[in-house]
């Protein structure tokens, strides 16, 4: 529970300071983005390879560094059948302007928390997060000077780990290896700076 509360203070800490910077300067330096997500791939784990469909819902608030790259942090949340995971991440974007639309490449490299309420009500067991990636390639379609529609394809890896102790109280643990192809869908907000 301590964790969960660490992230949403985490999560609430980007929105609100994000957008006291942004109100104390008329110009938008800052890209806000949020998407929901289909992720269709699989779990490898013991050498078997379970296929896990999941949905996501994606917020990240960048700061633009120039005109080219933009850095910042998100926060996620994916659900697959059994498993919930809520990475924390810092976001990376190339961005290439054109007149009717801006390309893009995303990196986010960070950590995710875990839970399951299949796998923890088994008595020993407990399943705990860990490294997250994703990497993606992306568009976003002017509507107006602050608002864009944005669509992005991207492949993400999720490793997590399995605890649990055998009869004889033995403790081990087991990898879990997550990866996924993904679709989203999204609206960015104040993307765009004004050219004086």
């Amino acid at each position: 529970m301590k964790q969960h509360r660490f992230l949403y203070s985490i999560a609430f800490f980007i929105v609100i300071i994000g957008g006291d910077l942004l109100a104390q300067n008329g110009t938008p330096h800052f890209r806000s983005e949020l998407s929901g997500s289909y992720a269709f791939g699989a779990q490898v784990y013991n050498s078997n390879f379970l296929f896990r469909p999941g949905y996501a819902i994606n917020y990240t608030h960048n700061y633009k560094l120039n005109k080219h790259i933009n850095a910042g942090m998100g926060v996620s949340y994916m659900r697959l059948d059994d498993e919930n995971f809520t990475p924390i991440y810092v976001n990376f974007l190339a961005l290439r302007t054109k007149k009717d639309s801006e390309k893009y490449i995303r990196t986010q490299i960070g950590y995710a928390l875990a839970h399951s309420k299949a796998i923890n009500r088994l008595e020993d067991y407990n399943l705990k997060g860990g490294v997250y990636f994703k990497c993606g390639v992306g568009r976003t379609f002017p509507i107006n000077d602050k608002i864009g529609l944005s669509t992005e394809l991207s492949y993400k890896y999720q490793n997590a780990r399995l605890d649990y102790q055998s009869y004889n109280s033995t403790t081990y643990t087991e990898s879990l290896d997550y990866s996924f192809f993904e679709f989203s869908l999204g609206i960015v907000l104040n993307y765009r700076e004004n050219e004086n």
